[in-house]
């Protein structure tokens, strides 16, 4: 049987927790998906939140999109925010735009192995928010 009770879910959702599960769900573009593809497949339930006024804190003027990031945290996708929102006020696809952007590699020594690592990293700073990636390539050419 399915829960029908209303209560104040996460981040201020007035829907049921079935509604808040769907409604979390929705913030995901798939691998294979462009954002208007992700636009056009969450449009029609977004479309019924908006209506009933179901949002989370942050979220009454415009819908985050989240991507997953290239790389695993403990074994598990990550879906961080990724600069793309669903504008309500004029229905349409926002770029939130990147403040600060910096890529590179660097060496890092790591003392459990005792040995120089190379790293490629990303820092993205986007609303206020900072993103970082960062991916072991192998061993350091600077070595000592």
């Amino acid at each position: 049987m399915t829960s029908v009770i209303k209560s104040s879910l996460g981040g201020g959702f007035e829907g049921t927790y079935e509604e808040h599960v769907e409604y979390i769900g929705m913030h995901f573009i798939m691998d294979d998906e462009t954002p208007s593809e992700w636009r056009n497949r969450i449009w029609d339930r977004l479309m019924y939140f908006q209506n009933k006024k179901y949002y989370t804190f942050g979220e009454k003027d415009c819908f985050y999109a989240r991507k997953a990031s290239s790389h695993l945290v403990d074994g598990q996708k990550i879906y961080p925010f990724c600069g793309i929102a669903i504008c309500y006020s004029c229905n349409e696809l926002i770029y939130l735009g990147i403040e600060h952007l910096s890529v590179g590699v660097r060496c890092v020594y790591n003392r459990l192995e005792g040995k120089f690592i190379t790293e490629k990293f990303r820092d993205i700073s986007f609303n206020e928010t900072h993103w970082g990636y960062v991916s072991t390539l192998g061993h350091c050419l600077y070595q000592k």
